[in-house]
């Protein structure tokens, strides 16, 4: 092997390594963050956690807003897309804040229109329109089978 052909071996076995360091501490800030055992860190990695959450919060922040102007939203539990709308999750059950205090479109403060919903179906319950692939109720909740 050539010196260029090795140094692209050597690239190639770096770039491995950072990938694997990456794997590595994204899974160990799952594991830490699932816990909540953040505080009782040292303050070195305290830092790192205060930049990933604070960096995710702009993320989301920017997402919501995007989903927001085609009349959808995500569960922050399970991370479905939802309408807008919803009152709970339709995929998990989790109980969701009211759309109107969360987002409001830029231009005039109304909340933003809900985008067109293909073939609903409706709650056995409370009769509240659904799609297609929910389980759950985004109006009252309920699991439906």
């Amino acid at each position: 092997m050539g010196v260029m052909a090795d140094d692209r071996v050597f690239y190639k076995m770096d770039e491995r390594l950072r990938v694997v360091y990456g794997d590595i501490g994204k899974k160990y800030y799952a594991e830490i963050k699932k816990a909540g055992t953040v505080k009782q860190l040292d303050e070195e990695y305290q830092g790192y956690f205060a930049e990933i959450a604070k960096i995710e919060g702009e993320k989301d922040k920017m997402e919501a807003k995007q989903l927001a102007a085609q009349g959808k939203r995500r569960c922050p539990d399970c991370r479905s897309l939802l309408p807008i709308e919803s009152r709970f999750c339709n995929m998990c059950g989790v109980k969701l804040t009211d759309p109107n205090e969360e987002t409001k479109d830029d231009t005039n403060g109304e909340p933003v229109e809900e985008a067109s919903k293909a073939e609903p179906k409706k709650c056995i319950y409370c009769g509240t329109e659904m799609e297609s692939d929910a389980v759950f109720c985004p109006n009252c909740g309920q699991k439906n089978d």
